[in-house]
């Protein structure tokens, strides 16, 4: 136990004080409505964990914009007023159960949205996601081949609109009482699109170099910062590694990394790996992020 003593001491970030270092992270369930609306399970779900002593809860992938493809289950949102009460309801609930709670906030899908979906794929450019041979996780190996739609490349305008809608939907989730956001940048959904050299083919300012690829992520938190102010938390999930030979590696991990410290991140969320690389997301080992982690660890100081 003597190794785990840390675990359970507490933890700052940014101004907020977590009880301890046990830390819920988000994982799709599909309790809400189809609509994006909150539900009793969900709100139950939630402060169950909360009750068993998590110090950080960080709610699943909640979208901020809804003109664009997503699964068709049941996905939390954040891109109208009419959501508010029903996020205020969970946010409320996880705090008197002890626990700070933060909301993982999304664009979208990207080419991702390979899998049963409603609306237009749209991603960085017309490079469609899909399973490679060979990378499937245990059990899920007859999903291996399986390839996506090419999805259309988003308009500069379209990019700007996405990004007001984010932050639209940042500011909702701080109305709602919650302690901070989380942008999910991680295993090539739409924003981790954007920094991916694979996934990311424009020769516009949104694309063409490493500065233009992080600038729809460094624009998200800038501008979210802008409006919600200097402690509401922000933080930013990515993979450490693509692990694929066209996408970005450990090193451009740590660059990236350093890249959304630069511009206001408060803490860095890591996972590893995209759809191309599923077994990375999924790995059937454990610990098998922990070098990603440390190497991650060692190129900020947040």
């Amino acid at each position: 136990m003597e190794k785990l003593e840390r675990l359970f001491e507490p933890i700052r970030i940014n101004k907020l004080e977590i009880k301890n270092r046990v830390a819920y992270a988000p994982t799709g369930k599909a309790h809400f409505t189809k609509d994006g609306y909150m539900t009793d399970q969900a709100i139950c779900y939630y402060v169950a964990r909360a009750k068993g002593g998590t110090g950080l809860i960080i709610v699943e992938v909640c979208l901020a914009i809804e003109k664009y493809a997503r699964p068709v289950r049941r996905i939390l949102g954040c891109w109208d007023d009419a959501q508010l009460g029903g996020l205020k309801d969970l946010a409320d609930a996880v705090h008197m159960a002890g626990a700070k709670i933060i909301v993982q906030e999304t664009l979208g899908f990207g080419s991702q949205a390979m899998f049963p979906a409603e609306g237009e794929v749209v991603a960085p450019s017309d490079v469609p996601s899909g399973i490679r041979p060979g990378t499937a996780p245990r059990n899920l190996q007859y999903m291996e081949g399986f390839m996506g739609i090419p999805p259309r490349p988003l308009t500069r305008p379209e990019i700007e609109e996405m990004e007001e809608a984010f932050v639209a939907g940042a500011e909702r989730i701080q109305k709602a009482g919650f302690d901070g956001i989380e942008i999910h940048g991680c295993h090539g959904y739409l924003i981790a699109e954007f920094l991916s050299p694979y996934s990311n083919r424009r020769q516009d300012e949104y694309g063409g170099s490493f500065e233009g690829r992080m600038r729809l992520a460094r624009n998200l938190l800038q501008k979210t910062r802008a409006k919600v102010g200097p402690d509401f938390v922000l933080g930013f999930r990515i993979s450490g590694d693509e692990h694929i030979a066209e996408g970005y590696t450990l090193e451009d991990g740590q660059r990236i990394a350093r890249e959304l410290e630069r511009a206001g991140a408060d803490y860095i969320h890591l996972s590893s790996g995209r759809y191309e690389a599923w077994n990375h997301m999924l790995p059937d080992r454990e610990g098998s992020m922990l070098d990603e982690a440390k190497a991650i660890k060692q190129a900020v100081q947040i």
